[in-house]
Protein backbone atom coordinates (compact mmCIF):
# COMPACT_ATOMS: atom_id res chain seq x y z
CA UNK A 1 0.00 0.00 0.00
CA UNK A 2 2.80 2.23 0.85
CA UNK A 3 4.27 1.94 -2.66
CA UNK A 4 1.08 2.73 -4.21
CA UNK A 5 0.18 5.63 -1.97
CA UNK A 6 3.68 7.13 -2.51
CA UNK A 7 2.74 6.91 -7.03
CA UNK A 8 -0.67 9.73 -5.56
CA UNK A 9 1.53 11.94 -4.44
CA UNK A 10 0.56 10.71 -0.59
CA UNK A 11 3.03 10.91 2.55
CA UNK A 12 4.00 7.90 4.31
CA UNK A 13 2.48 9.62 7.40
CA UNK A 14 -0.74 9.25 5.78
CA UNK A 15 -0.28 5.80 6.10
CA UNK A 16 0.65 5.91 9.68
CA UNK A 17 -1.91 7.21 10.29
CA UNK A 18 -4.23 4.44 9.37
CA UNK A 19 -4.96 0.90 11.47
CA UNK A 20 -4.32 -2.42 9.33
CA UNK A 21 -7.75 -2.92 8.27
CA UNK A 22 -7.86 0.21 6.72
CA UNK A 23 -4.19 -0.44 5.45
CA UNK A 24 -5.93 -3.72 3.78
CA UNK A 25 -9.05 -1.83 1.98
CA UNK A 26 -6.67 0.81 0.77
CA UNK A 27 -4.27 -1.77 -0.66
CA UNK A 28 -7.55 -3.27 -2.43
CA UNK A 29 -7.93 -0.01 -4.03
CA UNK A 30 -5.05 1.17 -4.91
CA UNK A 31 -4.47 -2.52 -6.56
CA UNK A 32 -7.26 -2.25 -8.94
CA UNK A 33 -7.15 -1.96 -12.40
CA UNK A 34 -8.84 1.76 -12.34
CA UNK A 35 -6.46 3.04 -9.71
CA UNK A 36 -3.33 1.49 -11.21
CA UNK A 37 -3.85 3.35 -14.07
CA UNK A 38 -5.20 6.56 -12.98
CA UNK A 39 -1.36 6.09 -10.88
CA UNK A 40 0.38 5.36 -14.04
CA UNK A 41 -0.94 8.78 -15.52
CA UNK A 42 -0.50 10.73 -12.54
CA UNK A 43 3.03 10.31 -11.47
CA UNK A 44 4.85 11.84 -15.43
CA UNK A 45 1.84 14.41 -15.12
CA UNK A 46 2.61 15.42 -11.63
CA UNK A 47 6.35 15.72 -12.55
CA UNK A 48 5.61 17.71 -15.63
CA UNK A 49 3.34 20.26 -13.11
CA UNK A 50 6.40 20.68 -10.95
CA UNK A 51 8.42 21.47 -13.40
CA UNK A 52 6.26 23.65 -14.97
CA UNK A 53 5.72 25.73 -11.85
CA UNK A 54 9.39 26.34 -11.80
CA UNK A 55 9.21 27.91 -14.94
CA UNK A 56 6.95 30.74 -14.05
CA UNK A 57 10.06 32.62 -13.15
CA UNK A 58 11.63 32.34 -16.82
CA UNK A 59 8.62 32.20 -18.86
CA UNK A 60 7.73 34.74 -21.85
CA UNK A 61 4.70 36.91 -21.71
CA UNK A 62 3.25 34.79 -24.78
CA UNK A 63 3.71 31.89 -26.47
CA UNK A 64 2.57 30.61 -29.96
CA UNK A 65 -0.16 27.64 -29.44
CA UNK A 66 -2.37 27.39 -32.76
CA UNK A 67 -2.30 29.17 -36.05
CA UNK A 68 -5.45 31.48 -36.42
CA UNK A 69 -7.11 34.42 -38.83
CA UNK A 70 -6.77 37.62 -38.25
CA UNK A 71 -5.26 41.15 -39.14
CA UNK A 72 -2.51 41.75 -36.43
CA UNK A 73 0.36 42.21 -38.60
CA UNK A 74 3.12 41.48 -35.63
CA UNK A 75 1.86 37.62 -35.87
CA UNK A 76 1.11 37.47 -39.69
CA UNK A 77 2.37 33.84 -41.29
CA UNK A 78 5.62 34.64 -43.24
CA UNK A 79 4.19 33.18 -46.44
CA UNK A 80 1.65 35.67 -46.47
CA UNK A 81 4.65 38.42 -46.77
CA UNK A 82 4.75 36.56 -50.06
CA UNK A 83 1.56 38.19 -51.75
CA UNK A 84 2.75 41.60 -51.17
CA UNK A 85 6.03 40.62 -53.25
CA UNK A 86 5.83 43.04 -56.34
CA UNK A 87 6.52 41.24 -59.53
CA UNK A 88 10.58 41.51 -60.16
CA UNK A 89 11.45 44.61 -62.10
CA UNK A 90 13.18 42.29 -64.66
CA UNK A 91 10.45 40.31 -64.95
CA UNK A 92 8.71 40.71 -68.65
CA UNK A 93 6.33 38.82 -68.12
CA UNK A 94 2.63 40.26 -68.59
CA UNK A 95 1.15 37.83 -66.75
CA UNK A 96 2.84 37.57 -63.77
CA UNK A 97 2.90 41.02 -62.98
CA UNK A 98 -0.78 40.91 -63.27
CA UNK A 99 -0.79 38.03 -60.79
CA UNK A 100 1.28 39.85 -58.22
CA UNK A 101 -1.49 42.71 -58.57
CA UNK A 102 -3.97 40.36 -58.44
CA UNK A 103 -2.26 38.71 -54.90
CA UNK A 104 -1.78 42.09 -53.51
CA UNK A 105 -5.71 43.55 -53.83
CA UNK A 106 -6.35 39.70 -51.99
CA UNK A 107 -4.02 40.48 -49.18
CA UNK A 108 -5.80 43.87 -48.62
CA UNK A 109 -9.27 42.52 -48.67
CA UNK A 110 -8.13 39.54 -46.46
CA UNK A 111 -6.65 42.13 -44.11
CA UNK A 112 -9.60 44.62 -44.23
CA UNK A 113 -11.91 41.47 -43.36
CA UNK A 114 -9.62 39.95 -40.48
CA UNK A 115 -8.57 36.70 -42.42
CA UNK A 116 -4.90 36.82 -42.76
CA UNK A 117 -3.21 33.86 -41.51
CA UNK A 118 -1.47 34.14 -38.40
CA UNK A 119 0.05 33.11 -35.52
CA UNK A 120 -2.34 32.35 -31.75
CA UNK A 121 -1.05 33.53 -29.01
CA UNK A 122 -1.48 32.05 -25.40
CA UNK A 123 -0.73 33.94 -22.54
CA UNK A 124 0.74 32.73 -19.59
CA UNK A 125 0.75 35.23 -16.65
CA UNK A 126 0.16 33.04 -13.23
CA UNK A 127 -2.83 35.27 -11.07
CA UNK A 128 -1.89 35.32 -7.22
CA UNK A 129 -2.50 31.96 -5.56
CA UNK A 130 -6.16 31.87 -4.87
CA UNK A 131 -8.24 28.81 -4.53
CA UNK A 132 -8.49 26.27 -7.34
CA UNK A 133 -11.77 24.80 -8.30
CA UNK A 134 -11.99 21.76 -10.80
CA UNK A 135 -15.22 21.42 -12.54
CA UNK A 136 -15.59 17.65 -13.82
CA UNK A 137 -17.44 16.39 -16.52
CA UNK A 138 -18.99 12.88 -15.26
CA UNK A 139 -21.40 12.08 -18.39
CA UNK A 140 -21.50 8.79 -20.26
CA UNK A 141 -18.91 9.46 -22.78
CA UNK A 142 -16.35 10.69 -20.52
CA UNK A 143 -16.25 7.03 -19.33
CA UNK A 144 -12.61 4.91 -20.10
CA UNK A 145 -9.69 6.78 -20.74
CA UNK A 146 -10.60 10.14 -20.52
CA UNK A 147 -12.22 9.91 -16.93
CA UNK A 148 -8.86 8.21 -15.72
CA UNK A 149 -7.06 11.09 -17.55
CA UNK A 150 -9.42 14.06 -15.68
CA UNK A 151 -8.73 11.88 -12.58
CA UNK A 152 -4.88 12.65 -12.90
CA UNK A 153 -5.41 16.44 -13.90
CA UNK A 154 -7.68 16.48 -10.80
CA UNK A 155 -4.91 14.48 -8.36
CA UNK A 156 -2.33 17.23 -9.92
CA UNK A 157 -4.10 19.96 -9.29
CA UNK A 158 -4.70 18.52 -5.01
CA UNK A 159 -1.19 17.94 -4.76
CA UNK A 160 -0.44 21.17 -6.57
CA UNK A 161 -3.13 23.12 -3.50
CA UNK A 162 -1.98 20.92 -0.61
CA UNK A 163 1.81 21.23 -1.71
CA UNK A 164 0.79 25.51 -1.42
CA UNK A 165 -1.52 25.94 1.39
CA UNK A 166 -4.79 26.72 -1.29
CA UNK A 167 -7.92 26.01 -1.25
CA UNK A 168 -9.39 23.21 -3.63
CA UNK A 169 -13.09 21.94 -4.71
CA UNK A 170 -13.70 18.93 -6.67
CA UNK A 171 -17.08 19.68 -8.35
CA UNK A 172 -18.21 16.62 -10.32
CA UNK A 173 -21.28 17.10 -12.56
CA UNK A 174 -23.31 15.33 -14.70
CA UNK A 175 -27.37 16.13 -15.75
CA UNK A 176 -28.93 19.29 -14.94
CA UNK A 177 -28.81 19.73 -10.89
CA UNK A 178 -26.47 16.71 -10.64
CA UNK A 179 -23.15 17.21 -8.95
CA UNK A 180 -21.08 16.22 -5.84
CA UNK A 181 -18.51 19.01 -3.93
CA UNK A 182 -16.02 17.47 -2.40
CA UNK A 183 -14.25 20.59 -1.04
CA UNK A 184 -10.58 20.91 0.78
CA UNK A 185 -9.80 23.82 2.74
CA UNK A 186 -7.28 22.66 5.74
CA UNK A 187 -4.73 20.36 5.60
CA UNK A 188 -6.91 18.03 7.78
CA UNK A 189 -9.05 18.00 4.20
CA UNK A 190 -6.43 16.18 1.59
CA UNK A 191 -6.71 12.76 3.98
CA UNK A 192 -6.31 9.18 2.19
CA UNK A 193 -10.31 8.71 2.33
CA UNK A 194 -11.34 12.09 0.80
CA UNK A 195 -8.73 11.83 -2.14
CA UNK A 196 -9.87 8.35 -2.67
CA UNK A 197 -13.82 9.53 -2.77
CA UNK A 198 -12.60 12.40 -4.95
CA UNK A 199 -11.42 9.78 -7.65
CA UNK A 200 -13.86 7.09 -7.29
CA UNK A 201 -16.67 9.92 -8.45
CA UNK A 202 -18.14 8.97 -11.60
CA UNK A 203 -21.96 9.96 -12.38
CA UNK A 204 -22.08 8.63 -15.87
CA UNK A 205 -25.07 11.31 -16.85
CA UNK A 206 -25.76 13.77 -18.99
CA UNK A 207 -23.78 17.31 -19.65
CA UNK A 208 -25.13 20.23 -17.87
CA UNK A 209 -22.42 23.20 -17.85
CA UNK A 210 -24.74 25.96 -16.19
CA UNK A 211 -24.91 23.34 -13.28
CA UNK A 212 -21.30 23.53 -11.85
CA UNK A 213 -20.85 26.99 -13.19
CA UNK A 214 -23.36 27.71 -11.15
CA UNK A 215 -21.56 25.98 -8.00
CA UNK A 216 -18.64 27.88 -9.17
CA UNK A 217 -19.96 31.19 -8.47
CA UNK A 218 -22.00 30.31 -5.63
CA UNK A 219 -18.11 28.69 -3.86
CA UNK A 220 -16.88 32.23 -5.08
CA UNK A 221 -19.22 34.42 -4.04
CA UNK A 222 -18.96 32.92 -0.55
CA UNK A 223 -15.33 33.02 -0.18
CA UNK A 224 -15.83 36.77 -1.60
CA UNK A 225 -18.07 37.85 0.91
CA UNK A 226 -15.87 36.60 3.61
CA UNK A 227 -12.81 37.89 3.38
CA UNK A 228 -13.09 40.49 0.33
CA UNK A 229 -11.09 39.08 -2.25
CA UNK A 230 -10.76 35.33 -4.40
CA UNK A 231 -8.35 35.30 -7.33
CA UNK A 232 -9.05 31.68 -8.07
CA UNK A 233 -8.41 29.38 -10.90
CA UNK A 234 -11.35 27.35 -11.91
CA UNK A 235 -10.64 24.70 -14.44
CA UNK A 236 -13.22 23.04 -16.80
CA UNK A 237 -12.31 19.76 -17.96
CA UNK A 238 -15.39 18.25 -20.33
CA UNK A 239 -15.84 16.05 -23.84
CA UNK A 240 -18.69 17.79 -24.70
CA UNK A 241 -20.48 20.85 -25.48
CA UNK A 242 -23.72 22.40 -23.78
CA UNK A 243 -25.57 25.30 -24.59
CA UNK A 244 -25.84 27.89 -21.42
CA UNK A 245 -28.72 30.43 -21.41
CA UNK A 246 -26.80 33.68 -22.70
CA UNK A 247 -27.81 35.88 -19.85
CA UNK A 248 -26.25 33.33 -17.55
CA UNK A 249 -23.21 33.30 -19.20
CA UNK A 250 -22.80 36.75 -19.30
CA UNK A 251 -23.17 36.80 -15.40
CA UNK A 252 -20.70 34.30 -15.26
CA UNK A 253 -17.88 36.36 -16.82
CA UNK A 254 -18.98 39.54 -14.90
CA UNK A 255 -18.47 37.36 -11.56
CA UNK A 256 -15.16 36.23 -12.78
CA UNK A 257 -14.10 39.31 -14.04
CA UNK A 258 -15.15 41.07 -10.71
CA UNK A 259 -13.25 38.76 -8.68
CA UNK A 260 -10.12 38.79 -10.76
CA UNK A 261 -10.23 34.89 -11.35
CA UNK A 262 -9.80 32.55 -14.52
CA UNK A 263 -11.45 29.91 -15.92
CA UNK A 264 -9.50 27.34 -17.94
CA UNK A 265 -10.96 25.09 -20.42
CA UNK A 266 -9.82 21.25 -21.15
CA UNK A 267 -11.39 19.54 -24.14
CA UNK A 268 -10.68 15.76 -23.86
CA UNK A 269 -12.95 14.85 -26.73
CA UNK A 270 -9.66 15.12 -29.58
CA UNK A 271 -11.33 18.42 -31.19
CA UNK A 272 -10.93 21.80 -30.55
CA UNK A 273 -14.25 23.34 -29.17
CA UNK A 274 -16.60 25.79 -31.40
CA UNK A 275 -15.28 29.64 -30.70
CA UNK A 276 -18.80 30.37 -30.47
CA UNK A 277 -19.45 27.07 -27.69
CA UNK A 278 -19.89 27.81 -23.94
CA UNK A 279 -16.55 26.41 -22.84
CA UNK A 280 -14.79 28.49 -25.26
CA UNK A 281 -16.98 31.89 -23.98
CA UNK A 282 -16.69 30.90 -20.63
CA UNK A 283 -12.67 30.26 -20.97
CA UNK A 284 -11.80 33.26 -23.32
CA UNK A 285 -10.42 31.08 -25.43
CA UNK A 286 -8.04 29.42 -23.15
CA UNK A 287 -9.25 25.72 -23.65
CA UNK A 288 -6.39 23.06 -24.03
CA UNK A 289 -7.53 20.33 -26.64
CA UNK A 290 -5.99 17.08 -25.75
CA UNK A 291 -4.42 14.63 -28.25
CA UNK A 292 -2.20 13.06 -25.98
CA UNK A 293 -3.10 10.86 -23.00
CA UNK A 294 0.21 9.25 -22.49
CA UNK A 295 1.38 12.61 -20.84
CA UNK A 296 -0.03 16.40 -19.68
CA UNK A 297 2.22 18.62 -22.20
CA UNK A 298 -1.35 19.69 -23.79
CA UNK A 299 -2.13 21.06 -20.08
CA UNK A 300 1.36 22.11 -19.17
CA UNK A 301 0.51 25.97 -19.46
CA UNK A 302 -2.64 25.46 -17.02
CA UNK A 303 -0.33 23.97 -14.69
CA UNK A 304 2.32 27.00 -15.05
CA UNK A 305 -0.35 29.55 -14.39
CA UNK A 306 -2.05 28.13 -11.85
Amino acid sequence: AANNASAWGLEPGDLKQMNAQERIELAKKLNGERFKRIADLFGPMRNLMLSEQKRKTTHTPEEVFDIGIGNNLGRMLPQELLALRDADEEDEDEEAAEMADLQQLDWMRRFAEGKLLQYEMQGVDSLAQGGILFCEDGSGSMSGERELWSKAVMLCLLHLARQQNRTMHVIHFGSRNQFKILSFTKPADFSLDRIIEAAELFFSGGTDFQTPMQQALNILNEEYDRTGGTKADVVFCTDGECAVPPAFLEEYLKTMDKMQSTTWGISVSGQKPSKTGALHEMCGGKVATISDFLTGKDVAHIFRAA
